[in-house]
């Protein structure tokens, strides 16, 4: 009789980094690994433990990355527009590596070939069980923390901010600045560093708004439906604005949705709309209201 072995989560994780590294070079794909094991130890001195990978391909090949991982049994779990408002990374499992977060491009930077040029240029390299994996550059990787810290779903926001940014030397702050530039990354480092409302009334700043904790999901629909290039884009939006995301209520209830379970997220979702359109046509009235006393 077979024993089977107890591999912990942390464990699979790194196993899951450096078989994704054999999928991606299997196929000739330049892959990027994010966070969790491939982080610089200056960075991350103790273990950053994670409950899944996460890589980022070349945009040109990210169709022939999914097509070989599906072929080495990697199983989507949630597709680009499900995973985040930003629909910047699909979410696939693997039997016995767990889950992995693939991204076309990094919330808050450019994602186009020549931001994912910039990073591969100056890669470096890290093992990960037992495979040498190409990581971003350590003032990269900094960039990465940072923008990921400005969102308030991050778990580990106030340690990567102090490591990544507020230690970090003047020659250090000055390269990351210089990598914001050149990737386009402005306002999401203007949310990480307490500097976003120097964008207010844009789309983006409508978007990091919500991501921050100081907006609502109302502007966050906004932002998105604003940001959205073409009708079709804006009818796909409006579409998801009413409709349970299935694959994110499945990975928060452990198992798949019965109909109970979707028509309940579905009230709360409506429940939820209600109550912030009453907030927003509360703020609209007063608005209104100190705008006419300051015309008296």
């Amino acid at each position: 009789m077979q024993v089977p072995i107890d591999v912990s989560v942390w464990q699979r994780i790194h196993l899951g980094h450096a078989a994704l590294e054999v999928v991606a070079e299997d196929a000739g794909v330049d892959l990027l690994h994010l966070k969790g094991p491939a982080l610089d130890p200056v960075l991350a001195p103790d273990p950053r433990y994670s409950t899944d990978a996460d890589v980022l391909v070349r945009p040109s090949q990210l169709s022939v990355f999914l097509t070989a991982l599906e072929r080495c049994r990697w199983e989507l779990v949630a597709d680009f527009p499900e995973g985040s408002p930003f629909e910047h990374a699909a979410t696939y499992r693997h039997p016995e590596w767990g889950l992995v977060d693939v991204h076309r491009r990094f919330p808050g930077m450019r994602g186009d070939e020549q931001a994912f040029d910039t990073l591969w240029r100056d890669r470096g390299a890290t093992e990960i069980a037992g495979r040498m994996c190409p990581v971003p550059s350590v003032v990269a990787q900094r960039l990465v923390l940072i923008l990921h810290a400005a969102r308030k779903d991050s778990p580990h926001a106030k340690f990567d901010m102090l490591r990544a940014w507020t230690e970090a030397d003047e020659e250090s702050r000055r390269a990351v600045e210089q990598l914001v530039r050149d990737l386009g990354a402005e306002i999401g480092f203007a949310a990480a560093t307490g500097r976003l409302e120097e964008y207010r009334g844009t789309p983006e700043w409508r978007m990091w708004t919500a991501f921050t904790g100081h907006g609502s999901r109302l502007g966050e629909w906004r932002a998105r439906f604003l940001l959205a290039r073409g009708w079709r884009a804006k009818w796909h939006i409006l579409g998801r604005l009413v409709r349970v995301n299935k694959a994110h209520l499945a990975l928060d209830l452990g198992h798949p949705p019965t109909r109970a379970d979707v028509a309940r997220a579905y009230g709360s979702r409506v429940v939820r709309g209600a109550r912030e359109l009453g907030q927003a046509a509360g703020r609209g009235v007063v608005r209104l209201a100190r705008s006419v006393r300051r015309s008296r």
